[in-house]
């Protein structure tokens, strides 16, 4: 609050002013910034530019989507697109592009990405909020639903009309695996919850005794679910 300006503090409510309708000028802009600070190897020996053979792309940027903000100051992007997804969309037809993730150094797993979709087929997490019942069990209609884009989830100052103090959220989502091989998952949360893959309870958290440090050192001891996958299999 700023002292002594209450035309400030109390001002009404106004629209959010956005640059959606010019997200595709916005595009170019940016991609001209971007290639424009790029500053390319001198050519010598024919190495460069690379136009035929295999490449290797290591490390865990390679796929991550970074924006600028974090936190209270975190927003949804209009769009986005990773360095490897760049690269294999404008590849030569004879660069035969391999990825490895090299080491990762980030305290926890990355959070899952646009290989879990929603059940329209968007990617995300198909989201249904549940009351609880006088007999303290979840109630069998949602009051309400969400499409959520991250699997990061906190629900600050969260209400809905007929949820209540306490209340259930469910979260149903699609994998459709990237890899063939072993996919590691990781959970923590504030509180009480269980993980389902395919209908197979893999994770009950109810006692919530130990705590990790997650969510400020609230959350729950991270725990690991190891699920052996085939490249473009659903669950």
């Amino acid at each position: 609050m700023v002292k002594g300006s209450p035309e400030l503090t109390y001002a009404k409510d106004k629209l959010e002013k956005t640059r959606w309708d010019d997200k595709e000028s916005d595009a170019k802009l940016v991609r001209k910034i971007v290639t424009s600070g790029i500053t390319l190897l001198k050519n010598e020996g024919e190495i460069l530019p690379v136009r035929k053979g295999k490449v290797a792309v290591i490390g865990p940027n390679a796929k991550a989507k970074v924006f600028t903000g974090g936190g209270s100051a975190r927003l949804q992007p209009a769009w986005s697109s990773t360095p490897w997804e760049g690269m294999v969309s404008e590849k030569p037809d004879d660069i035969d592009l391999e990825y490895s993730v090299g080491t990762l150094t980030a305290k926890y797993y990355p959070l899952l990405d646009e290989n879990f979709t929603c059940s329209d087929g968007s990617v995300g997490f198909d989201g249904w909020h549940y009351a609880v019942t006088d007999e303290g069990e979840q109630a069998a209609e949602p009051v309400g639903h969400d499409q959520l884009y991250r699997s990061e989830l906190r629900f600050n100052n969260f209400a809905r009309k007929g949820l209540g103090e306490h209340w259930y959220t469910e979260l149903k989502t699609t994998f459709t695996s990237p890899i063939t091989g072993v996919y590691e998952f990781e959970c923590t949360a504030t509180g009480k919850y269980r993980f389902w893959i395919d209908g197979k309870l893999e994770i009950e958290e109810v006692d919530y005794e130990e705590k990790g440090t997650a969510f400020y050192g609230n959350g729950t001891k991270e725990k690991i679910v190891k699920l052996n996958v085939e490249k473009g299999k659903v669950s």
